[in-house]
């Protein structure tokens, strides 16, 4: 489709909408408009995430999460990152440091990595256009995108770019009554299934990072486990200190589900037989090094059941046990995979594109954030061909 200044609608300005934006504003003459009800994160200098991870920012995640970068550094954030240091870590990291792990790359260099800022300049010098309300669904007339309704009405577009992430993106596209997708929105959800222990601290933990220290593993069928060791359990637990042990590259696939009134998450954890004998790996791999090198108190449960509790249990039983515990990660994953073609574009639909977390074939096996931002910048310049 050919548009003379084409008017695109980005819905959410978390990491991949941010960098939507970024890119077609530099690159083309498009009109865009990012639709994002929230304001821009004023904790850029926090680098301890657990003091804001439960807020919500323009500039996503990738603003307010746990800055570790375990994959490799892209191309886009050289400058934007570090290694971390011996003086940035605590005891819980120093800990898995002694047990063969290793410091991560950072989301930092003297402040967080924040797309969000470079759209806010691009809104001050009058280059796009934000939004801050929500999105309930795309419109859709004989084919083709031609809009989407917020609370206050419609904004008409020529193109939309599904940027709200995982668990929103799918929803706003069953809200949407594309009838031919319906059975396909959805499917092939995943995250990263972990469990977590809880250790007691002799004194409140103080380091530069909640998290720093990343141990990584194979389980005997080749899957990828990684071990993190976070200094405090939140923001008001800093005599608490927290190790877990993620599954990275599972193959269990769940589903987001539901009508427009009732929708829900369901990641099928450890579904693959493949996937809980690698779980059950890594609890026994964590178990065992904190038996053999924490002298506190460990406890594996919210109702204070200690580590010893675990210990020689048959796999049988921990299978049982690592069943009823496991928990997601905030890397939700693949949701909309089924109903997008390779260059992110909606099945059937002219002009709708989804370029976010839910674009991506599978869950990855590092943290997502650079893998998110790779994904938005290709559909970004596969957008930008359709009307260049």
């Amino acid at each position: 489709m050919k548009v003379s200044q084409p008017v695109v609608v980005i819905v959410g300005g978390g990491t991949a909408g941010c960098m939507v934006t970024s890119y077609l504003a530099n690159n083309t003459d498009a009109q865009l408009v990012l639709i994002e009800p929230e304001q821009l994160s004023p904790h850029d200098d926090t680098s301890q995430f657990f003091d804001v991870v439960n807020e919500k920012y323009l500039g996503g995640g990738s603003a307010i999460n746990g800055l570790l970068l375990t994959g490799d550094e892209p191309e886009f954030a050289r400058g934007l990152t570090r290694v971390a240091t011996e003086k940035d870590a605590g005891p819980m990291g120093r800990l898995l440091l002694s047990n063969g792990g290793r410091f991560s790359r950072m989301w930092w260099n003297n402040g967080r990595w924040n797309p969000g800022r470079a759209v806010e300049h691009l809104r001050q010098g009058g280059r796009i256009r934000i939004v801050h309300e929500t999105v309930e669904k795309v419109v859709v007339r004989n084919g083709s995108v031609t809009g989407v309704v917020t609370p206050t009405g419609i904004i008409e577009a020529d193109f939309v770019v599904l940027t709200a992430g995982a668990l929103i993106t799918p929803k706003i596209l069953f809200n949407s009554e594309i009838s031919e997708l319906q059975d396909r929105i959805g499917v092939g959800l995943q995250n990263h299934p972990c469990i977590s222990f809880t250790l007691a601290l002799d004194e409140c933990s103080v380091a530069t990072f909640d998290a720093c220290v990343v141990r990584e593993s194979q389980s005997l069928s080749g899957q990828h486990l990684m071990m993190v060791a976070y200094e405090r359990a939140s923001s008001a637990e800093n005599k608490l200190g927290l190790f877990t042990v993620a599954l990275m590259s599972p193959l269990s696939r769940g589903v987001f589900s539901g009508t427009s009134e009732d929708q829900q998450a369901d990641y099928r954890f450890l579904e693959d037989p493949k996937d809980l004998a690698s779980m059950r790996e890594g609890v026994q791999d964590l178990v065992q090094m904190l038996r053999n090198s924490y002298k506190g108190d460990v406890f594996v449960d919210d109702d204070g059941t200690q580590l010893d509790r675990l210990f020689g249990l048959s796999d049988i039983q921990l299978d049982e046990w690592i069943q009823r515990h496991v928990t997601p990660l905030s890397h939700a994953a693949s949701s909309c995979s089924a109903v997008i073609d390779e260059s992110g574009r909606v099945l059937g639909v002219t002009g709708l594109f989804v370029a976010d977390a839910s674009a991506l074939a599978q869950v990855p096996s590092c943290t997502p954030a650079a893998p998110v931002t790779l994904e938005a910048l290709r559909i970004a310049e596969i957008l930008r061909e359709e009307f260049a």
